[in-house]
C-alpha cells in the first residue's frame, strides 16, 4: 500500500492468489471518497507499484497473468517461468500510457523506486533461474532510456 505525495490517493495490490504473479492488479483508491479505479489489465500479473515524487507516473513490475482456465489443469506449473518474466514497467497515474522499460530475457526486475533526480526510476535485477542467480541494482530512464549498473547486491539468504 502507497500513499500518493499529495496523499490524496492510495495504490494497492489486489488479487487472490499466493503466487505474486498470478491474479494480481493495481488499484488507485481516492482516499476521502474510497473512488476505486483499477490501474492494469486482467491479462497481466502487475505488483509493486512506487509513485514518481511529482505523483504524475507510476513505476510498477508486471508480467503475463496465465492462469489455469479450469480445475483440472495442473496447478500453477508456470509459476517459475512467469517469475523470470517479471519486468518494469510506468505509466501515468490514472492508468494510461504504459511502456515496458526493460526486457532483458536474463533478468527479472523486482523493488522499482523513484530516484531523488524525479527523472530515474531505480530497481534490482536478478538473474534468472538458468543461470547463477546474482542481485544487482539498476536505474534506468523514466522514458526507457539510459539503462545502467549501480551496484552488486548480496544474494538473498
Amino acid at each position: 500500500m502507497k500513499f500518493s505525495p499529495d496523499g490524496k490517493y492510495l495504490l494497492l495490490v489486489r488479487g487472490i492468489s499466493r503466487f505474486g504473479v498470478d491474479n494480481k492488479h493495481i488499484v488507485k483508491i481516492e482516499y476521502a471518497t474510497m473512488k476505486t479505479q483499477w490501474l492494469t489489465p486482467v491479462d497481466a500479473a502487475c505488483t509493486e507499484p512506487a509513485w514518481s515524487l511529482d505523483g504524475k507516473r507510476i513505476a510498477y513490475i508486471a508480467c503475463d497473468d496465465k492462469r489455469p482456465v479450469s480445475a483440472d489443469e495442473k496447478d500453477h506449473d508456470n509459476v517459475p517461468d512467469r517469475v523470470a518474466q517479471q519486468h518494469l514497467w510506468v505509466m501515468n497515474e490514472n492508468g494510461t500510457q504504459k511502456a515496458q522499460l526493460t526486457n532483458d530475457t536474463n533478468y527479472h526486475e523486482n523493488a522499482p523506486r523513484w530516484r531523488k533526480n524525479g527523472a530515474e526510476i531505480e530497481f534490482e535485477r536478478t538473474t534468472n533461474p538458468t543461470m547463477n542467480q546474482t542481485r544487482s541494482l539498476w536505474a534506468i530512464g523514466a522514458e526507457g532510456k539510459g539503462l545502467h549498473w549501480l551496484k552488486d547486491l548480496p544474494p538473498l539468504e
